[in-house]
C-alpha cells in the first residue's frame, strides 16, 4: 500500500523543493532521516510506504528527482499522520480504510491551499481532480461498510 500523490502538478509553478524552500526542504529531510524513512529519488512516483510490520522503522518516500515543496509535504504529511496513529501495521490501513481516506484528505487540501495562495488555479484544479480519483479508488477497492459513519481510531496503533 501507498499513499500516493499521483503527480506534482506545483512543481512547475512553484519550482523544486531545494531552490524554492532550502530551509524547510533540510529540515523535513533531516526529520525523516532521524526518524530512519528510507527516501528513495528517481521514479516517477510520489508516495509514501509504511512498514508493513508496523512500527517505528522501514517507512519509505518515494520521490522523482525534482520535486515541489508541496509534494515533499504531502508525503512527509502522510509519514506524520502514521507517526501519529502510533505506526501501526500495514493490515490496519486496509481494516480500516478511512484511515487512508482521512491523511489523503488532508494531505490534499494543503497542497490545494497552496495553489490557492501562490493563484496557480490549473494546479488547484489538477489536485481537486486527483483528489476525487484517489477518494472513488480508496472507497471503490477498501470499504467493506457503506461510506460514512464514525470511526473508532482508539483500537489502531501500536503494533
Amino acid at each position: 500500500m501507498k499513499f500516493n500523490s499521483q503527480a506534482d502538478p506545483l512543481l512547475d509553478s512553484m519550482g523544486p523543493a531545494q531552490l524554492s524552500h532550502p530551509a524547510e526542504y533540510k529540515a523535513i529531510l533531516n526529520d525523516l532521516e532521524v526518524n530512519n524513512v528510507s527516501i528513495k529519488y528517481g521514479d516517477d512516483s510520489i508516495a509514501f510506504s509504511p512498514n508493513t510490520a508496523g512500527g517505528p522503522l522501514g517507512n519509505e518516500i518515494l520521490l522523482p528527482n525534482e520535486f515541489s515543496i508541496s509534494a515533499l509535504r504531502h508525503e512527509y504529511g502522510h509519514f506524520l499522520d502514521h507517526q501519529a496513529l502510533g505506526s501501526p501495521r500495514y493490515i490496519e490501513y486496509f481494516k480500516k480504510p478511512e484511515l487512508i481516506l482521512s491523511t489523503e484528505r488532508r494531505q490534499y487540501l494543503g497542497e490545494i491551499r497552496t495553489a490557492r495562495e501562490i493563484g496557480d488555479t490549473s494546479a488547484r484544479r489538477t489536485l481537486i481532480e486527483n483528489y476525487l480519483n484517489e477518494k472513488n479508488y480508496i472507497i471503490d477497492r477498501y470499504y467493506q461498510r457503506p461510506y460514512g459513519g464514525k470511526v473508532d481510531t482508539t483500537t489502531v496503533g501500536g503494533n
